[in-house]
């Protein structure tokens, strides 16, 4: 049951009715049992199963912690719960990835050793869902806050079905707080939650599955349309997976709109950064955070990175011994970052470490960089500045999104090595090869306009965004809008949202 079919359109409109019919006190019991519902024609019996065991697992161990007279018994707690959700996420999730190093590493070194792969489906969602209950987990065991006594109000967050396959990754201080408060159906909730979900089925089908149809021809024959045509899919491809993702959580946020609970961002126009830095602060926001406020962070405190940082001061004076943990911290940091992508070597070159070596040579060569602007009279807050640095970061996020769309490295690299062939076809010919009529590619391209349009917007207009975003008649005939560019120009070959193999 996926967010752009007719069951869940159905199964959401009964959660609303459901929740919104039922006394404010048990509301959340209710909300429950939607979740489970949603887990369960989601992915099945084992998915709920998994979840469940997360859920009651981080629970009652926080619960335990919380109980706990000594820091050694907390730091049992933590670290067996931890384990146990840790083990079922990498044998479930990314076991191939083991296997499949071990058996490179033994052709590499002729060890004659092979290892079978295990046939192991990974239950839907479980990258999400296990980081949230795992950030819960270590927020207790850190003493940020008090651990939640309550089974009902931490499960209804911990399995909110809005986030289980996608995210936001959000904090459960948030959704504590977004929880505890009663809940009303509004009107106002309603019409911007509608607006919020329309767009992101606008976003989806009328743009991702769309641009899809280019990729997937140029990717797939990437020997032929060779050169210009590269550069061109890949930029596709961007929009492509910004639409997809970015579309699944609009459709996510509006139905927890609706719902009267507020999420946070996870996009906030990635694709106007200057820098590979600004990017991530931009892009899938909520995992980005994660990442560095319960394993960067953490790592720098620790005391083998105060040691190591101690050391390489001694030896290599005061600036190496601050920046060299950073960057091993940062390696392994986005190392983590491509693995959690999949698992796989192509992710974590193109979603992790590529992203860590733009910007640890960023900030090495950044007094080298001062320097030449300054002898060359370049002014920062310069237009053409700016629009430099947002195409320059494009590129080089395009330069990681090819190992991100390819089938593996080899593939990766022989499209980097196509990238420098000439263009063999014309474009209109390309366009028919695509079956894509011209008027078609000119709708797309404006589709695509808008919504760098709307991004741009919200961006640099907030204020005048909100005014017509609360505006409920606007945001009614904006949402009649976009549901008739859905019927008109949906894809007829629609396909799954891209992050749901996350």
């Amino acid at each position: 049951m996926t967010f752009q079919s007719l069951k869940f359109i159905l199964f959401f409109l009964c959660a609303v009715l459901a929740v919104f019919l039922v006394p404010r006190k048990i509301q959340n019991i209710v909300l429950l049992l939607c979740n489970l519902i949603f887990v369960f024609f989601a992915g099945g019996l084992r998915t709920l199963c998994f979840i469940l065991i997360a859920t009651l697992s981080t629970f009652f161990a926080a619960c335990a912690i919380g109980k706990a007279e000594s820091q050694r018994m907390r730091k049992v707690w933590l670290l067996l719960v931890l384990l146990l959700n840790v083990a079922f996420l990498f044998v479930l999730k990314y076991s191939a990835f083991f296997t499949s190093t071990a058996n490179a590493f033994s052709r590499i070194f002729h060890l004659g050793v092979h290892f079978e792969f295990l046939k192991i489906t990974a239950p839907i969602g479980i990258s999400f869902y296990t980081l949230w209950m795992l950030g819960y987990l270590l927020d207790v065991y850190w003493k940020s806050y008090e651990p939640q006594k309550n089974f009902i109000d931490y499960a209804v967050s911990a399995t909110y079905f809005p986030l289980i396959i996608s995210g936001p990754i959000v904090r459960y201080q948030n959704m504590r707080e977004e929880f505890a408060k009663p809940r009303v159906l509004t009107t106002e909730n309603v019409s911007k939650g509608i607006l919020r979900v329309c767009w992101g089925y606008f976003e989806k089908m009328v743009i991702a599955d769309n641009i899809a149809r280019l990729v997937n021809q140029i990717y797939g024959s990437y020997t032929e349309f060779s050169g210009f045509y590269i550069l061109f899919g890949t930029a596709c491809f961007a929009i492509q997976l910004y639409t997809d993702f970015a579309g699944c959580i609009d459709i996510a946020l509006g139905c927890s709109k609706i719902l009267g609970i507020k999420l946070p961002e996870n996009f906030d126009a990635p694709f106007f950064s200057k820098s590979i830095s600004e990017y991530w602060r931009r892009w899938h926001i909520t995992l980005g955070t994660w990442f560095k406020d319960y394993l960067m962070y953490p790592l720098l405190k620790s005391n083998a990175f105060v040691t190591l940082g101690q050391k390489i001061k001694k030896r290599f004076g005061k600036k190496a011994g601050k920046k060299i943990p950073v960057y091993l911290a940062m390696a392994i940091l986005w190392f983590s970052v491509g693995f959690w992508h999949g698992g796989v070597w192509k992710y974590i070159i193109g979603s992790g470490l590529l992203h860590c070596f733009y910007m640890i040579c960023s900030d090495m060569l950044d007094g080298l960089f001062k320097k030449v602007k300054s002898l060359l009279h370049i002014n920062d807050d310069a237009w053409w500045w700016k629009l430099f640095q947002m195409i320059r970061t494009f590129l080089l996020v395009c330069s990681g999104f090819v190992f991100f769309r390819a089938g593996g490295i080899r593939h990766a690299l022989s499209l980097y090595r196509h990238l420098l062939c000439p263009a063999k076809i014309p474009f209109a010919e390309f366009l028919l090869q695509t079956k894509m009529q011209s008027s078609d590619f000119l709708a797309l391209v404006i589709f695509v306009f808008s919504v760098c349009l709307v991004s741009a917007f919200r961006k640099l207009n907030g204020p005048l965004a909100v005014r017509i975003y609360e505006n409920k008649i606007l945001s009614f005939l904006s949402s009649i809008f976009l549901v008739a560019l859905v019927f008109v120009f949906a894809s007829t070959a629609g396909t799954s949202f891209i992050y749901f193999q996350f």
